[in-house]
């Protein structure tokens, strides 16, 4: 058996050579989040997860994967239900800025029907006086509990439960993203439903890649940014927010002036 100038087996040189081949094949899911800011309202760290853009997985809706954690968590508390973590229930769509850090505050748009493009964010609360970092938060919320619904199963596959999401739909039973979805398999539910997990477990199936420290800018409208610090931090005016903070929420702060507070408006779809 040959060895090469290093001392290593011709065998152990090819089995490295393709690790890294694999490895460079991989593609996990960018999580960003965001720094963490302290709440006026309770006594924690607050910060945002934003998942990357969905791709052909964008039927997988807010709405959908809250269904899906609460029950989830049931079931590992056996249905303790005045458990739910808060979290779950920041589980939300926001539809992404035209411009990453960009001054312009309006909705990316694409394609002939001006469509927006939408990402799930969720809220991580991290106590002051606790022991568990906001890493660990993080790491605990999506490798503990988003990743693992995406794993293929036998039985209520994920692609069985996007179609009977879809269905409940207001335009469901064949139309809207239900007619979309079932259009993946020829109108076949259960092809339909087999491509659809497929392809959500070749998206998810390598697992996240955290991008830390990301500013709210990167996808968040204004509108979006100031209802988190509303909402979650209890943020009533720039006035409220340290230096720190402002930059969490806008990455070129203080370069860039904020928007005025009272004027923040949402954009009409």
């Amino acid at each position: 058996m040959g060895s090469d100038i290093f001392g290593d087996t011709n065998d152990k040189v090819v089995a490295r050579l393709n690790q890294q081949l694999q490895d460079r094949m991989k593609k996990p899911v960018n999580v960003f989040v965001s720094d963490e800011i302290e709440s006026l309202l309770t006594d924690s760290r607050v910060s945002m997860g934003m998942f990357a853009r969905p791709g052909g997985t964008f039927m997988c809706k807010a709405e959908f994967m809250r269904q899906l954690l609460t029950s989830f968590h049931e079931k590992k508390m056996i249905g303790n239900v005045n458990d739910i973590p808060e979290w779950i229930s920041s589980v939300r769509d926001v539809k992404i800025r035209a411009t990453e850090h960009g001054l312009d505050s309006r909705y990316k748009r694409s394609g002939n029907k001006n469509n927006t493009t939408e990402i799930i964010v969720f809220v991580v609360k991290v106590p002051i006086l606790g022991m568990t970092s906001q890493a660990e938060a993080v790491k605990g919320i999506v490798e503990g509990n988003f990743f693992p619904l995406y794993k293929k199963r036998v039985h209520n596959t994920t692609g069985e439960l996007v179609l009977k999401y879809t269905e409940q739909l207001p335009k469901g039973d064949g139309g809207g993203l239900h007619g979309f979805c079932l259009r993946k398999g020829g109108d076949n539910p259960k092809e339909a439903a087999k491509v659809m997990t497929a392809e959500i477990h070749d998206h998810f199936k390598d697992g996240p890649n955290y991008v830390w420290g990301t500013s709210l800018d990167r996808f968040l409208v204004d509108w979006d940014i100031r209802e988190f610090l509303t909402e979650h931090v209890g943020i009533e005016s720039w006035a409220d927010l340290d230096d720190k903070g402002k930059k969490i929420c806008y990455k070129n702060y203080p370069r860039r002036s904020l928007p005025e507070w009272n004027s923040i408006v949402q954009e009409s779809y």
